[in-house]
């Protein structure tokens, strides 16, 4: 389960280079970043994953994944972060390392292939981070257009 919130949050606000707190507070972005998370959990249970606690959560007794994924987040959100958490993806870029893209929400992305399912949300930020560790896009607030354009695409 710790890769669904890693999909949620690690990438996802390292583009905007931001806080995670702020980043999830940056209009539109909240429902960008569980996106990403449903589908990590979707692609987690499609390649055999079991649904089980982390970080002291009581175990899910209801078939509701995306449920678990908001209270995961939210946990994290407000428990385990200070207001100027830094993601580990984020703090590596600033040292000029490269983040573990492809080992998140490409795996999300690569798995829900696998199994004939489609991330819009995981292969755009992706796509956008990758542009970032390529020196061809800076990471900064206002990337958190292109990520809300993927996610809305998905309602139409």
């Amino acid at each position: 389960m710790k890769l669904v919130v890693n999909a949620a949050e690690l990438i996802p606000s390292a583009i905007l280079n931001l806080p995670l707190g702020d980043a999830a507070r940056w209009p539109g972005m909240l429902e960008v970043m569980r996106a990403a998370g449903y589908e990590a959990m979707n692609a987690a249970l499609a390649d055999g994953a079991s649904i089980v606690p982390i970080i002291g959560m009581p175990p899910m007794t209801a078939n509701h994944p995306e449920r678990y994924v908001d209270q995961i987040f939210e946990e994290v959100l407000t428990i385990f972060s200070q207001p100027d958490t830094l993601t580990t993806s984020l703090q590596d870029w600033r040292k000029g390392r490269r983040a573990e893209i492809q080992e998140v929400n490409g795996w999300v992305v690569d798995k829900r292939r696998d199994h004939g399912q489609a991330a819009p949300v995981n292969k755009r930020v992706v796509e956008v981070a990758l542009e970032i560790e390529k020196g061809n896009l800076e990471a900064r607030p206002e990337n958190a257009q292109l990520l809300i354009d993927a996610y809305q695409g998905l309602a139409t």
